[in-house]
């Protein structure tokens, strides 16, 4: 088992001139300082971790490069900016163990769910954004996440 998910109604709704400065934010921006939102990971072994406050576009982003590091064969990482705590996602054949840097309890998926769950949650998050903000889809940041996107499929 292996899922991520975030809360639409915690979603930190833009200050009005984040929202004005939408298209042209810098992807720096995007990925700090807008959309925070409540996101959890379930996986088989140590059911599910809440993340409260999460910077959206930055969770996104980890994702996505963490789904594709694995795809190479690579442990795959989350990082998070405000501590020191880190998700690791390490391929072993058909599956995949994640491990937890403030935990010995392990979880593990195989590696289709990881890949479906990571695809689905950064999809559903986008069209979330999108369908709330409008104005994301004209920012450059949008184009390159639907292609670090369209690239895992």
């Amino acid at each position: 088992m292996f899922k991520i998910s975030f809360s639409s109604e915690s979603m930190k709704r833009p200050r009005p001139q984040q929202i004005e400065q939408l298209a042209s934010a810098s992807e720096m921006d995007l990925r700090y300082e807008y959309f925070e939102t409540d996101v959890s990971l379930t996986v088989k072994g140590f059911g599910t971790e809440e993340f409260p406050g999460t910077p959206a576009i930055d969770f996104i982003f980890c994702i996505l490069i963490a789904a594709s590091d694995v795809r190479k064969g690579n442990i795959g990482k989350v990082t998070f900016t405000e501590n020191d705590m880190v998700v690791q996602f390490a391929p072993s054949g058909l599956d995949v163990s994640v491990v937890r840097s403030w935990d010995s309890l392990h979880g593990l998926c195989e590696i289709g769910e990881f890949f479906s769950g990571a695809i689905e949650f950064c999809g559903e998050l986008l069209q979330c954004i999108v369908q709330n903000f409008p104005a994301f889809r004209r920012n450059p940041a949008h184009s390159k996440l639907v292609g670090m996107l369209a690239d895992l499929r």
